[in-house]
């Protein structure tokens, strides 16, 4: 079953229950982001004045945070130093922490997170890249994550900004580089996106095959093959969510027609 998370930019811990208060039944896992102001321009609670100080209380245990018994807590942390929170975080109630690639201490943050991947209370990590970024900006980070965060705008920290179309080259590439951290980017409704995106960057196949000499036929061929491909690679992702007859259905469209292109192609 697909799955939304709502994200929260709170800007004080009253704005963060009246948040929480709003989508309590209608959400499990919910997103708070943590801005310092420092890695981007934007500053949520706690780094407002007197946030320090209630996040504190949280941590020492002298208050809960805000619906706990209602929700498992996602913090994407938009922060400078995200190794020097990650404990702290922990202490708070993170089911799972992002930490951004661009941040400076993005490698310190993570490892600070390796020990508490397993055992009987694990946090998963995640790891956080920019619209902009490419497959390889992982490498530094391989086997510290356990998924990736497409971001989808250009202003990090902000809500309401537009949507950034550069996200889709990315997701459509990462689905081919590292199709294992598919998962996490956006369930259902991510699944379908990237077939979209693989989808729109094969149809290029055609006309760049028809301009590089090749018969419409075999080009054709080509187009269709690719998109076989690319619906295989997140065959095996979307598999969980719609089940094994509905998968292979998906599946066999783009395979079959491909089978009749390539043997066209054969005749051209």
């Amino acid at each position: 079953m697909a799955e939304i998370i709502p994200a929260i930019l709170p800007s004080s811990l009253p704005d963060l229950r009246d948040h929480l208060g709003r989508i309590r039944g209608a959400a499990r896992l919910v997103q708070i982001d943590f801005v310092d102001g420092i890695f981007a321009k934007n500053r949520t609670w706690p780094y407002t004045e007197g946030g320090r100080k209630e996040f504190d209380a949280i941590v020492a245990e002298e208050e809960g945070f805000p619906y706990w018994e209602d929700f498992d807590f996602q913090f994407d942390l938009m922060v400078a130093r995200p190794a020097d929170e990650v404990r702290a975080l922990i202490a708070a109630g993170a089911s799972s922490i992002i930490i951004h690639a661009l941040s400076a201490g993005a490698l310190e943050g993570l490892r600070e997170l390796q020990m508490l991947r397993d055992g009987d209370y694990p946090v998963s990590a995640g790891i956080a890249l920019s619209a902009t970024a490419v497959p390889a900006d992982l490498t530094p980070f391989v086997g510290l994550y356990d998924f990736v965060q497409v971001m989808g705008i250009d202003r990090e920290g902000f809500q309401g900004e537009p949507f950034d179309e550069k996200a889709l080259a990315l997701v459509a590439a990462l689905c081919l580089a590292a199709p294992w951290a598919l998962p996490a980017l956006g369930g259902f409704a991510g699944h379908a996106l990237i077939l979209v995106v693989a989808g729109a960057l094969t149809g290029r196949a055609y006309a760049a095959g028809v301009a590089a000499g090749l018969t419409p036929a075999r080009a054709y061929a080509l187009d269709l093959a690719g998109a076989a491909v690319a619906a295989a690679v997140v065959g095996s992702h979307l598999l969980p969510l719609w089940g094994q007859a509905w998968t292979c259905a998906a599946l066999a469209i783009p395979s079959i027609a491909a089978a009749v292109a390539c043997a066209l192609a054969r005749r051209a």
